[in-house]
């Protein structure tokens, strides 16, 4: 089977070199234009994961970004508030299904997130322990919102594979 991933690179690395412009924006664009290309020439070599996971990924980097917008304005407002309004607690986190790169995954973007922090993996890799700065919505708003959010973003670009 062709890694279309490899492709896009090398086209990206090729337009880069005849547009004679080997810089970030050169790479992306040749990126994003090989990209194209590959999506109009799908029907020569059949339907690949590829698309569903470049697609896949953009979402979960949008969705990163405004979340991270989002914490970082509700720890500014705490934290410049003459009397604070967090409610910390800890708050188990199902990873039942999920692989070690799924995980890793998850308990990063978890960390990354102002006013989230991951704690812990259970030696059994069921559980991921997260302190959270605000919980006054309760244990299971934040376990929901991990849980349908973050975990099915993941899962839908990095793929079942245990290897990490």
């Amino acid at each position: 089977m062709i890694n279309l991933f490899a492709v896009n690179i090398l086209l990206a690395i090729a337009w880069a070199a005849l547009n004679d412009t080997f810089t970030l924006m050169g790479i992306v664009t040749g990126f994003i234009t090989g990209f194209a290309a590959l999506w109009v020439a799908q029907p020569l070599y059949g339907p690949a994961k590829y698309f569903h996971q470049v697609f896949g990924v953009l979402e979960l980097i949008f969705y990163f970004l405004w979340d991270l917008i989002q914490s970082s304005v509700r720890v500014l407002v705490d934290v410049l508030r003459p009397r604070t309004k967090s409610r910390p607690g800890i708050v188990a986190v199902s990873t039942e299904g999920m692989s070690d790169i799924q995980i890793l995954v998850l308990a990063n973007l978890i960390t990354l997130t102002p006013g989230t922090l991951t704690l812990e993996v259970s030696d059994d890799k069921r559980t991921l322990y997260v302190h959270s700065m605000f919980l006054e919505d309760g244990p299971d708003a934040l376990r929901r919102g991990i849980e349908d959010n973050q975990k099915r973003l993941i899962r839908r670009v990095v793929g079942g594979g245990d290897a990490v």
